[in-house]
């Protein structure tokens, strides 16, 4: 019988982070608006709404939640219809549960950065920023040629 041995290593965080923030992740596979009635169940905000709560992002019209697909189905099949008195909502189905590294009810920062890293406004990208120097997380520029 052979034995096994297990060596687990950790990298600076610095480190894993350059490599992660470079790579093309999408946590969510698709985007669904909705205007569908919510049930007191605490839902994990993420996209521009966690984004405004980790910065000075102003908070958008439209919520946007987090969502599994097994989640969005439950609650697709417990409306009847969507209720057109209801405001419409942004539901980010996610591939894994989005709570499990939630902060607060908010997605985390690392998600939020992956979902968001191409936002095409200035004051996203600006927020984006302030968001992960917070986190002590940096995103270098790149120069303008």
């Amino acid at each position: 019988m052979g034995m096994w041995h297990l060596f687990l290593q950790f990298y600076p965080k610095a480190q894993t982070w350059e490599e992660l923030r470079h790579r093309e992740i999408k946590p969510f596979f698709k985007t669904i608006e909705a205007s569908f009635r919510l049930r007191q169940k605490k839902y994990i905000l993420s996209g521009e709404t966690a984004l405004a709560n980790f910065s000075d992002l102003s908070s958008p019209e439209q919520d946007h939640i987090a969502i599994s697909s097994k989640e969005f189905a439950a609650l697709e099949q417990d409306q009847k219809k969507e209720d057109a008195n209801q405001k419409k909502i942004v539901f980010e189905i996610f591939k894994e549960a989005p709570h499990l590294f939630a902060i607060d009810g908010y997605l985390n920062p690392v998600e939020i950065y992956l979902t968001l890293k191409n936002y095409p406004d200035e004051r996203g990208q600006l927020s984006l920023k302030q968001m992960l120097k917070k986190f002590q997380l940096s995103v270098i520029e790149k120069k303008k040629t």
